[in-house]
């Protein structure tokens, strides 16, 4: 079926799936009027509506038609008929919105069922043709505006019936309410009845939200609000108002006012129970500088004062609390989040006490102490909120206890303004009731920074790096521009992504190019009308703040006289704050003045593009006045045949207007690649290899992000991690904790706090999840509506919080940043997070009760988080079983650890969790080599295991040490298991017992098993001078004389432990039964020695040796031994290992010595014998494995298919099952 959507942007579709629309506006035009027409209309008229021009009307006509036809005809159908007169669209079999609503409410609302009406609610998508303005077609505007007027008529009767047929279903009429004020945001009774619906269904908090929201919109469409204000005012007598919030701490230790008690009058947006923030305070106390004695008229008058600075405080963003006396507590951040409050509160400050000495006439004056840090904001059991933090106690106390006149910062603050402000030089400052010594800096004044680009451009530019791609885009609109094709560029990316850097590098050579640059910019807490308009022209024009007016209207004269633009000049006036003395300007109304404001700059900026070309650029839009935004709009209008470059810059979120206009273009900033965060921190850090780590640290927690790489590398320098200059540090202390710094949680808790009460709910919700976030979970634990939540999660996506990243079978999400996540997680407070972690765990046990496997480590997370102890205990010790299986040990022995604790939390009778969790855990120390705690963890489980049956299973785990003397050296081995059949593991040098683990797990049950410490390694003595292979093997000897049973034993040796095992197969057969060859070495030539392996020789193992560098000559051969897809994890931890040896016996592990080659014992060899060899063999060739075989007599020979050299660890069972047939022959 074919679509045609005109309620919002048009759209054509054929079977639900888009169309490409036709590119010339005027041809869209012409199929929405003949669509809605339903019935023939003349060629003259169309050519009057779109074509009234002298060139060929009716051409363009026919050229349209000809574009139109492919795209809206059927395969037997033609829609698009015309004669040599008439033109028509046959409407039938297709769907068009607003001629279906049309059709339905033709015998009146009434007769429409309710369900019917939602339907039709459900086309207006937007505005009639949306985005579709034809300034140079009258007639066809004349059309389209009447129409439009039409459509939201009808979309008011819908919204209006189905909210009166819901009367008393406030939950059901809500979301069509919401529409309605929506779509006449200036209607005070849309409002009201929003607002009573709010409170009927009992969402109090919302509707005090709604209504602050209410009188904004009403006041900014100057629209009256007497009516919501009446309509809430009868609300609050029927239902308890909520009490404002009070920031309250515990009483202070000194004796001082009890600011903690003073109520903070705020709304807390979005409060559902109580939330985290970081905010910056400032508590502040007036002072009379002659103090003659506390005159109660005297403090009275001190006190009004200061409550007479409660709109100078607001300005700034700041909530002051009800003065107690002459001093009060101001909160930035609370109310609504704030990326600067810290910056804001110092400005505030300043700005208190300039006020208060000028209003005073310098009687009084301020004292201020100002602290940043974390503040829980929580509902209290009156109904009203109140805000904690111990940033609330330090200032309050602190404040009355600073010299009278000082404002004061504490390094928290400091941190977060450094560059903004001037301050003195750090004091320790011990008052005596103070709990230690305070680092406090005096705040002096503020410097000229104003913008985080102020002060990044102030410290100094590093090099452009990167974004190649987006400087070609920058460079073909400047082309074009030049060429008199106006462009806008918009420059969207995340905060600190880089697009002020881009757009500043990019701009500053053009005007050594004959352009004119104009510079523009707009700040969170800047307030008033064309404010970056303002900024831009002064700069422009060279007018610093301070000027005088007199020489500002000099300037402006010489501006406008050569460009014959004196009728702009009362505009421009009042831009620069001028007096205006214009008879015409001062009969204006508001509305008439901003559109001579807006009239007046693009008069300007035109006048001067005919001069030369000029590049505007307008950062952070996403701040910008509403005014400001006209400004833009109306400048993309004229761009195209303007010698005019608009560059803009805003964050993801922000919607603008110019997308359907051919001069624009959108240019996306995304992360830096890993190589371009590499080289941004190479030259911020230095190029040293010791700093790689740090540098891996950094790239993999700031993502690309070169804000966050830059404070994070402030961060480590500030408190001591790194020390040196920049590009010259060096690595000290612990830089793996690389926390999160100030600034970038303020960055991102801001834009967190931009959104809706629902949107920033389900954020946080979706936080608990994790970076992922698989969506049918997040709908069981969110309360709020299917609907809602994926409403709100289109919101997030569309703000690029979240994306989406698979649709089926069912939908997933994941945070575009870990830190995001981490932002969102940290502002739940304690219990909440408890309660949604326990709550999540529980939706995942309901959705795939069938499936926990695959989920277990995410299930054990959210129950030990939500303190579900008993399903922690166990979920955890399945997640390190399961990371054992993937070799990953050390996350293994985390969650065992984890588990451990978990099972001592849940009052097990039988100690069942703990017994298993104690037992896997010296299965993975025992991995780890460390035997003496894998020992321990044995013994603890024992301890507490009773049941008899099961106590041998953990005994024969214990590696019960044992040691014996042979020429004058002392060789350790381990006795391990049970059973009337010995094995003995031997293995080279630098393996270690831990090759042998996996083995012993298995089968200690079944055998008595030995494994030695070869001389060099565990807890054997170091190595003799000159001790070779015939040592090793009288080592072997003495152990097997000693450990074995009076009995031949069973042999199995790995690697170059075969070599061993072979010599003293041949020259003391009566102590082996039979022998068990792994990856089996048999002469030099084959492994290392005159050949080396393939990989390891890629890997410069023998380059390595030659230099000396053990270190990387382990790192080369470790890729042979663990080969295997998904032993990334084996072979990190084989090379720590055998770097924790002695350098003697590393160094003699890799030396070439020929007396080594047995290939003349093979041939002699009469005990029974088994090669088990990996098929994908990279250190010895399975080929050579066949060839040995074929030397040994009766040898039988096992490929282990597709495992490399070491199948007892990536083969386990299969290798045990292979061992058991041979012994048992």
């Amino acid at each position: 079926m074919l679509g045609i959507r005109l309620l919002g942007e048009m759209e054509i579709s054929r079977d639900g799936e888009r169309l490409e629309m036709p590119p010339s506006r005027k041809t869209r035009g012409l199929l929405a009027y003949l669509a809605l027409a339903n019935r023939p209309l003349r060629r003259e008229r169309l050519c009057a509506l779109l074509w009234d021009a002298p060139d060929d009307p009716k051409g363009a006509l026919r050229w349209s038609l000809s574009k139109l036809r492919p795209i809206v005809n059927d395969p037997d159908r033609a829609r698009i008929l015309a004669t040599r007169e008439l033109v028509s669209f046959d409407p039938a079999g297709s769907h068009i919105d607003l001629a279906a609503v049309r059709t339905r409410l033709d015998g009146g609302i009434e007769g429409v069922d309710t369900a019917t009406l939602k339907e039709l609610q459900a086309e207006f998508r937007g505005d009639f043709l949306e985005g579709m303005e034809l300034s140079a077609c009258p007639d066809f505007e004349v059309w389209r505006i009447a129409v439009r007027e039409e459509a939201r008529a009808l979309h008011r009767q819908i919204l209006s019936a189905v909210v009166e047929r819901h009367a008393g279903e406030p939950d059901m009429a809500l979301p069509f309410a919401r529409r309605a004020v929506a779509l006449d945001p200036d209607d005070a009774g849309r409002h009201s009845l929003l607002l009573r619906l709010l409170a009927e269904s009992g969402r109090r908090d919302a509707a005090e939200e709604q209504y602050v929201v209410s009188l904004r919109q009403l006041r900014d469409h100057a629209a009256p609000a007497e009516p919501l204000v009446a309509a809430w005012q009868d609300l609050r007598r029927k239902t308890p108002a909520a009490p404002a919030v009070s920031a309250a701490v515990e009483p202070a230790q000194a004796p001082v006012p009890e600011l903690d008690r003073a109520p903070v009058p705020i709304a807390v947006s979005g409060l559902a129970g109580a939330e985290r923030k970081v905010a910056t305070v400032l508590a502040a106390c007036v002072h009379r500088i002659a103090d003659d004695g506390a005159d109660p008229e005297e403090l009275s008058r001190q006190a009004d004062f200061l409550t007479a600075l409660r709109p100078l405080v607001e300005s700034f963003g700041g909530m002051m609390g009800a003065a107690l006396g002459t001093s009060a507590v101001v909160l930035f951040g609370v109310e609504r989040t704030l990326e600067d409050h810290a910056v804001q509160a110092c400005r505030a400050a300043l700005a208190m006490r300039a006020a208060l000495a000028s209003g005073s006439g310098g009687e009084l004056c301020l004292s201020a102490c100002l602290d940043t840090g974390e503040v829980l904001v929580r509902e209290t059991a009156a109904g009203g909120a109140e805000t904690i933090g111990p940033a609330i106690q330090t200032a309050a106390r602190l404040v009355h206890l600073l010299p009278v006149g000082i404002m004061a910062v504490t390094s928290a603050v400091f941190d977060r303004t450094a560059g903004y402000f001037r301050f003195a030089d750090p004091r320790d400052f011990a008052p005596e009731h103070a709990a230690g010594p305070a680092a406090l800096r005096d705040l002096l004044g503020a410097t000229r920074a104003r913008t985080r680009w102020d002060l990044t451009a102030a410290r100094g530019l590093d090099a452009f790096i990167g974004r190649a791609a987006e400087l070609a885009t920058l460079d073909e609109a400047r082309r074009k521009a030049g060429a008199g094709q106006g462009r806008i560029v918009s420059i969207v990316g995340d905060a600190g992504i880089g697009k002020s850097r881009l757009t500043h590098h990019f701009a500053q050579a053009l005007p050594d190019a004959g352009w004119t640059l104009l510079l523009a910019d707009s700040a969170p807490h800047e307030t008033g009308a064309f404010l970056p308009v303002r900024r831009m022209l002064r700069g422009w024009l060279g007018i610093a703040d301070t000027a005088e007016p007199e020489a500002v209207a000099g300037r402006l004269r010489e501006m406008v006289e050569p460009l014959d633009l004196l009728p702009a000049a009362p505009a421009l006036s009042w831009l620069l704050d001028l007096p205006v003395e214009n008879p015409d300007w001062k009969r204006m109304g508001a509305s008439q003045r901003q559109r001579s404001i807006i009239d007046g700059v693009l008069a300007l900026l035109t006048a001067q593009a005919r001069r030369g070309p000029v590049v505007i650029v307008m950062d952070d839009l996403h701040w910008a006045d509403e005014e400001s935004i006209a400004v833009i709009d109306g400048l993309v209008r004229i761009l195209p045949p303007a010698a005019i470059l608009l560059l803009v810059t805003y964050r993801p979120g922000f919607r603008d207007a110019w997308t359907a206009h051919s001069c624009y273009t959108l240019c996306h900033l995304d992360p830096l690649t890993d190589d371009h965060a590499d080289t941004l921190l190479s030259r911020l850090l230095g190029p040293g290899e010791d700093l790689d780590p740090v540098k891996r640290g950094l790239i993999r927690r700031a993502e690309g992000n070169p804000l966050f790489l830059e404070e994070m590398t402030r961060a480590l320098v500030e408190t001591g991690r790194l020390e040196g200059r920049p590009g010259a540090y060096r690595a000290v202390g612990d830089v793996d904790d690389l926390g999160m710094p100030a600034t970038v949680q303020d960055v991102i808790a801001a834009r967190i706090g931009l959104l809706g009460a629902l949107e920033k709910q389900v954020l946080q919700t979706a936080s608990v999840l994790g970076r992922t976030v698989p969506l049918d979970p997040l709908l069981a634990v969110c309360r709020y509506g299917d609907e809602a939540v994926r409403d709100a999660l289109a919101v997030l996506n569309a703000a690029e919080f979240l994306y989406q990243t698979r649709f089926l079978p069912s939908a997933e999400y994941r945070f575009k940043h870990e830190l995001t996540r981490q932002v969102s997680y940290g502002s739940l407070p304690r219990p909440r997070r408890v309660a949604l972690h326990a709550a999540v765990a529980a939706a995942m046990e309901s959705l795939w009760p069938n499936g926990l496997a695959a989920v277990v480590d995410a299930l054990a997370d959210h129950c030990e988080a939500g303190e579900q102890w008993d399903k922690a205990a166990r979920y955890l010790i399945q997640a390190a079983a399961k990371a054992k299986s993937r070799y990953g040990l050390a996350q293994a022995i985390a969650l065992a650890e984890r588990g451990l604790a978990a099972a001592e939390k849940t009052g097990d009778p039988d100690e069942r969790c703990r017994i298993e969790a104690l037992t896997l855990l010296g299965d993975l120390l025992s991995l780890r080599g460390d035997l003496a705690g894998a020992n321990g963890a044995y013994v603890q489980a024992l301890g507490l295991e009773e049941d008899g049956h099961r106590r041998p299973a953990i005994a024969n785990r214990l590696h019960r040490p044992l040691s014996m003397t042979r020429a004058g050296g002392r060789v350790a081995y381990y006795e391990h298991g049970a059973g009337s059949t010995t094995l003995v593991f031997i293995h080279p040098f630098v393996y270690g017992l831990p090759v042998f683990q996996p083995l012993i797990e298995d089968l200690c049950q079944e055998f008595r098993i030995i494994t030695i410490d070869p001389r060099g390694t565990g807890a054997s003595d170091p190595l003799a001078p000159g001790y070779d292979m015939h040592d090793h093997t009288e080592d072997v000897r003495a152990v097997l004389a000693e450990a074995g049973a009076g009995g031949p034993v069973v042999g199995v040796g790995i690697s170059r432990g075969v070599l061993l095992l072979i010599r003293l197969a041949v020259l003391q057969p009566e102590l082996l039964s039979r022998i068990v060859l792994v990856g089996a070495y048999w002469r030099q030539t084959v492994g290392l020695g005159t050949k080396v392996p393939e990989g390891a020789e890629a890997g410069g193992l023998m380059a390595a040796l030659e230099a000396g560098d053990l270190r990387r000559a382990v790192e080369a051969f470790a890729p042979t031994i663990f080969s295997e897809p998904g032993t990334e994890e084996l072979r990190k931890q084989f090379i720590d290992q055998c770097l924790n040896l002695h350098e003697d016996t590393i160094r003699r592990f890799f030396t070439f010595d020929p007396r080594n080659d047995v290939t003349g014992l093979l041939g002699r060899v009469t005990v029974p014998t088994l090669l088990a060899h990996g098929g994908d063999d990279r250190d010895v060739p399975f080929a050579a494995a066949r060839e040995m075989a074929g030397r040994i007599p009766g040898a039988s020979l096992y490929c282990f298919e597709g495992k490399g050299h070491l199948p007892t660890f990536t083969a386990t069972a299969e290798f045990c099952d292979v061992l058991r047939r041979f012994v048992r022959g």
